[in-house]
């Protein structure tokens, strides 16, 4: 069976599905209820209705990634496929991140490299998986001494790809963070491992955010602590591939979940210590690790913000807590000391998980 006929009869597609239909402008956004359903399709930022889309194969742990001007919905826990979405959030391709032989993988991030290729970053595998005429694996389990380096994150910048490696304790049911994160520099074209450096913080999450040549990471550490000193918000240089501390997680009063940059102004989400609660709360910065607001949004009663996005000099937000029979994304802009003011809420009918920009 052909992949776009196939995606077609997952995604019960119509003609908008190639392309050819029209819809709404806005962000791509995925949505889920970690139970039974996620949807995933456009949040218009006009506050016209979203256009979504929902299908069982989407499971209910999705993730989103964009490379190269391509768009993927990455499905976590069930069948572990990778969807390359068009523009309306319909999906036109499926790729497997798995062999037959493997259990569960765990896909986390997807990256396009110049060949085409799609390199992914799989959380419980000892491999990176790079999808193309034939599908080949690079071996990045040296970096880890349980084999397992735990990779959180991909991207490729010229001919090289930069996968953070969290390298967790994969023998602790918790998986605790108890060392020192690493970025592998695996070049795209010799399909070898570069260099592994040793990043100044623990426990990578979500995906990488990309200004100019530098990488941003969020790093969590334990996230049972909100005040430890190799945490935080990591810069990584794909010219010098040397990596900084630049805002402790000492100095957020959290960890951070994700990280947000629009190349002047930078936004995290972070999350205190409170076991089984984590209050969120968003915090802002300059680039050059200048805290500005600590508290620009927030804390919520719980681990409830989710999806982190810049979008036409708007700053969009996920809130996952249901009110009124909605999720709100709430929106904000910045004034030139990158503090936020806050504007007008869109609407979701189930809670939001990630965001691309158009």
């Amino acid at each position: 069976m052909k992949t776009s006929l196939l995606c077609c009869i997952l995604f019960a597609c119509d003609a908008s599905s190639t392309g050819h239909a029209s819809c709404p402008a806005g962000v791509i956004v995925a949505t889920s209820d970690y139970g039974t359903s996620s949807q995933v399709g456009v949040l218009p930022l006009d506050g016209e209705p979203p256009a979504l889309i929902s299908s069982s194969v989407l499971g209910v742990d999705p993730a989103l990634a964009s490379s190269s001007g391509r768009r993927f919905l990455i499905e976590r826990d069930r069948e572990q496929n990778i969807f390359e979405l068009d523009a309306c959030g319909y999906a036109k391709a499926t790729f497997a991140s798995h062999a037959p032989s493997e259990s569960f993988v765990d896909p986390q991030d997807v990256a396009v490299a110049d060949d085409a290729s799609l390199w992914v970053a799989r959380l419980f595998s000892r491999s990176a998986l790079v999808i193309g005429a034939t599908n080949t694996e690079i071996d990045l389990s040296s970096a880890d001494a349980d084999g397992i380096p735990n990779m959180s994150a991909v991207r490729i910048v010229g001919a090289n790809a930069f996968f953070a490696l969290a390298r967790l304790d994969d023998s602790d049911p918790n998986r605790v963070a108890r060392q020192l994160a690493m970025m592998a520099v695996i070049d795209t074209r010799a399909h070898a491992i570069g260099e592994l450096v040793t990043l100044p913080g623990r426990n990578p999450f979500g995906s990488m955010s990309l200004v100019g040549d530098t990488l941003w990471l969020a790093t969590a550490g334990d996230i049972e602590r909100d005040h430890e000193t190799d945490a935080g918000i990591v810069t990584f240089s794909t010219q010098t591939l040397q990596g900084s501390l630049l805002i402790s997680e000492s100095s957020i009063g959290g960890s951070a979940s994700a990280v947000a940059t629009d190349g002047h102004c930078g936004v995290a989400i972070a999350f205190d210590g409170t076991p089984s609660v984590n209050h969120t709360f968003l915090v802002t910065f300059d680039t050059s690790g200048a805290i500005v607001q600590a508290a620009a949004f927030g804390p919520t009663p719980g681990f409830d913000l989710a999806g982190l996005v810049w979008s036409e000099g708007r700053l969009l937000v996920g809130d996952r807590r249901l009110v009124n029979g909605a999720f709100a994304v709430h929106t904000f802009t910045r004034d030139s000391t990158c503090a936020l003011t806050r504007g007008d809420d869109l609407s979701l009918p189930m809670a939001p998980v990630a965001f691309l920009p158009p």
